[in-house]
């Protein structure tokens, strides 16, 4: 199976080293021009700017495309927030998509279960709920879910409308980031050896992040180093971000932007630390990384403060048979994944294929 993997503009994609190892093929910036006996698979995001409401994925190119007999795939990055038009999905032409960030199937039906959920699963998102109890934590849910200035409700409808066509729908991890990916400068040592119980490196402006460490900070050794933004200038380098991460025994993968998924778990995951993750939030009160990645052995929790207690707990010699079982899971996940990637594309039949060089696309480049 001949693919051709094209990144669209803006060019941004942070994530073009762990998109070429899960597909095993190298990425090209489009050029307008398609090439003959290949299938391509277009990498796509949407506009980066959270406050421009819907945003699209270049959907001139795909309806040209589309009308014009021409079949293609996607890759779809970055819908972190589930507010990027998906309406090309639905062509007829567009064959495939891959997509980071799991939404789940269905519509009206499961999002009322889960919104019910919500009120009782921890919203990690607001520090100030936690002085209620009784009738007035009820209360509270129910004014951040319906009023104006807490309308994250809309985040939480966007992740299952519309109901996505799952025949064609596949999702893979978000991965790690191309600076992580170019830093791996040395083997990580055994866990015996490594320095830190616990490490975090990061944004630590977020509620949770801020939860998080309040609760973990009396677990030593720890090494934390905080700045506020994405790849902050004040951040560490790449290789002093990968040194931390290799001598660390676990790191804690606290949200993102809403979403549970942050780069951060298979940042860990490759320097072979443990992560702790959160098994759901309010927003997403599903296990989202079970979803997404099936049954794992990563530690999972539904507080910091369960979290807290399992590190007390463990021993070393747990602590490295956790080790072992972690990694040997990540291995064969990796080798899953792209083999599952693969028997997709090879499902494509030779009518897929672009007959001829297409090379009269350069408006949309």
């Amino acid at each position: 199976m001949h693919i051709d993997l094209i990144e669209l503009k803006p060019h941004k994609t942070e994530s073009r080293v762990w998109v070429s190892e899960v597909f095993q093929h190298a990425i090209r910036q489009f050029d307008g021009c398609l090439k003959s006996n290949t299938f391509p698979v277009f990498v796509v995001q949407g506009d980066e700017e959270y406050t421009r409401g819907i945003r699209g994925l270049n959907c001139e190119l795909f309806s040209y495309l589309n009308d014009a007999g021409y079949s293609f795939g996607l890759i779809h990055v970055m819908d972190e927030l589930y507010d990027h038009d998906l309406s090309i999905y639905n062509l007829d032409r567009c064959v495939l998509v891959f997509r980071n960030f799991f939404r789940p199937t269905g519509g009206a039906a499961p999002f009322l279960v889960d919104f019910v959920k919500s009120f009782f699963v921890p919203n990690r998102y607001s520090s100030c709920h936690r002085q209620y109890s009784g009738a007035k934590w009820l209360a509270y849910e129910f004014y951040l879910r319906f009023t104006h200035i807490f309308r994250k409700i809309d985040f939480m409808k966007r992740q299952y409308f519309p109901v996505l066509s799952r025949d064609k729908i596949h999702y893979f991890p978000l991965g790690y980031t191309d600076k992580f990916a170019l830093s791996r400068t040395f083997d990580s040592p055994s866990m015996a050896n490594r320095k830190y119980k616990w490490s975090f490196c990061g944004n630590s402006f977020k509620t949770d992040r801020k939860l998080m460490l309040r609760c973990l900070s009396n677990i030593e050794p720890n090494f934390v180093f905080e700045y506020q933004g994405f790849m902050d200038e004040r951040s560490l380098s790449g290789e002093e971000y990968w040194k931390v991460l290799s001598q660390s025994i676990f790191v804690p993968c606290s949200l993102g932007n809403l979403n549970i998924d942050t780069y951060r778990l298979f940042e860990v995951l490759e320097a072979r630390a443990i992560p702790i993750i959160m098994k759901s939030h309010a927003w997403q009160p599903y296990d989202y990384y079970t979803s997404l990645l099936g049954s794992h052995p990563m530690p999972t929790f539904s507080s910091w403060k369960d979290a807290k207690a399992f590190l007390l707990d463990l021993d070393m010699e747990s602590t490295e048979r956790l080790s072992m079982e972690v990694s040997e899971w990540y291995v064969d996940f990796k080798s899953n994944l792209q083999l599952k990637v693969w028997e997709s594309l090879a499902q494509i039949s030779a009518d897929y294929l672009i007959p001829h060089d297409v090379d009269n696309l350069d408006s949309f480049c």
